[in-house]
């Protein structure tokens, strides 16, 4: 058991869920609200605030919007033989925009919006920018004071699994030591009525364990959003690490909340790697 809230597995990788949890925003208001819950809950319990974000390193600054993880954009030649760079950016905007002053901004400049939130819904407020570095400068200019940050939305992988405990342990002794530090043996509380969004390489969700509490809901791995609608061969996992995440958040013999209801978000291909 690595944490409570191994639903997001691994402290280093969130804000990998963070920009999935964003692009999933621009579906309908109610999924929408859930996933900004979410959101200020996968910042909350890795302790980590856009303040601390923007002070981890030094800061790159895109007319004049400060630029977190700048060593993950991409450069390439242009075709005058320059290098430019160029990315997929995650462009996020301070609150109180609407909806109508995000879609502004970027049906004016040159950056093409592949996906978008819904702040005036209660979503989160970001844009998803297709472009070079030049011409998002050009877009921002004239509305920096909307914007809060930017990002590169790069490809991640998993964290590699670690070795699996010696036999001499025991199963049960092994999978039980986490829960027994946090309190589960102890607790009357089993999590019915809550809902746990994990955001992985899908989930099994017919395993046993689940006692049909597992829903396939959403699947952003061929670059859009796919609401799943019960269907069970959506954000199905062919890895086996969401449906482990799962099975600690929520399954049967050793989850933590053992009643609650868990939705399969496939942010991440069956080979573990994703944007």
């Amino acid at each position: 058991q690595e944490s409570t809230l191994e639903t997001f597995c691994h402290r280093r990788s969130w804000w990998v869920s963070r920009a999935a949890l964003l692009q999933a925003g621009v579906i309908k208001m109610g999924i929408s609200i859930i996933l900004l819950n979410l959101l200020t809950l996968l910042v909350s319990t890795t302790g980590l605030t856009e303040r601390d974000v923007l002070s981890k390193r030094p800061q790159r600054r895109i007319a004049g919007v400060p630029v977190v993880n700048y060593d993950l954009t991409q450069s390439r030649p242009s075709g005058n033989g320059a290098t430019v760079v160029w990315s997929k950016w995650l462009v996020f905007l301070k609150p109180g925009v609407t909806d109508e002053e995000l879609v502004d901004v970027f049906t004016q400049g040159p950056c093409k919006s592949s996906l978008r939130g819904h702040p005036s819904k209660g979503g989160v407020p970001f844009v998803r920018a297709l472009c070079d570095e030049k011409d998002l400068e050009v877009t921002l200019l004239g509305h920096t004071q909307r914007f809060a940050f930017i990002e590169p939305d790069a490809e991640v992988s998993l964290v590699p699994a670690t070795p699996a405990p010696p036999p001499d342990w025991g199963t049960k002794q092994s999978a039980s030591w986490g829960l027994d530090r946090i309190g589960v043996p102890d607790t009357r509380r089993t999590g019915k009525g809550v809902h746990i969004y994990i955001l992985d390489t899908g989930i099994y969700t017919k395993h046993a364990d689940f006692e049909d509490r597992a829903i396939p809901t959403l699947d952003l791995t061929g670059g859009s959003v796919v609401e799943c609608d019960g269907d069970p061969a959506c954000a199905l996992d062919g890895n086996g690490h969401g449906t482990h995440c799962a099975g600690t958040a929520g399954g049967r013999s050793y989850g933590v909340a053992k009643e609650a209801t868990l939705h399969a978000v496939k942010v991440l291909t069956n080979e573990g790697s994703g944007q």
